[in-house]
Order: structure tokens, then C-alpha cells, then sequence
């Protein structure tokens, strides 16, 4: 394990543990839009502060979207976004 930030494959086996253990976290929830993921709205893995703007693949910065929304949101950072843990607990996180 690296010191600093605890990057996803540091905690979890692959991309799709990763992928069930937010969707658990977030309640099966989008976290732009708040509305249920489908089979035909699967969820995507969203970086909160944007690979492009010099986020992470750091567990603390990634959460789901449906792809609609992850589109939407682009390359933006949002102002306060609601940020899950690997311990389960959800903050608000203010970004710049």
C-alpha cells in the first residue's frame, strides 16, 4: 500500500468491487441526481474533482453516476458535493 492516499486498487480487488462497494454506500443512488440506478441506467465511476483538474483515482474522490449525469457534469468541479467513505460515512466536501 502506497502512504498518502488510499488509491481504489489499494482497497478493493478490481474496478467492480469498487463499483458494488458505492453502490452500497450511496444507497443504489446517483450522487448528481439522487435518483435509483437501473439495469438500463447502470451507474458510472465519476471522479468529484476531475482526472483533467488533477483529481485522483483516490477512494475519496470517486463516487457513481448515471452516465447521463457524469456527462453532464463534464469536467466541472461542483461547489459542495456530498463525498462517501470506504467507512461508510457520508460528508460534505467543498471543492474549488
Amino acid at each position: 500500500m502506497r502512504k498518502g492516499k488510499l488509491l481504489y486498487l489499494d482497497y478493493f480487488g478490481s474496478k467492480q468491487e469498487l463499483v458494488q462497494h458505492l453502490i452500497t454506500q450511496q444507497d443504489n443512488q446517483c450522487y448528481l441526481c439522487m435518483e435509483p440506478f437501473t439495469k438500463g441506467d447502470p451507474p458510472t465511476v465519476d471522479h468529484i474533482y476531475p482526472l483533467s483538474r488533477g483529481g485522483t483515482w483516490a477512494i475519496d474522490n470517486l463516487a457513481l453516476a448515471h452516465r447521463v449525469c457524469n456527462q453532464d457534469k463534464d469536467s466541472r468541479v461542483l461547489q459542495c458535493v456530498l463525498q462517501w467513505s470506504v467507512s461508510g460515512q457520508a460528508r460534505n466536501v467543498r471543492t474549488v
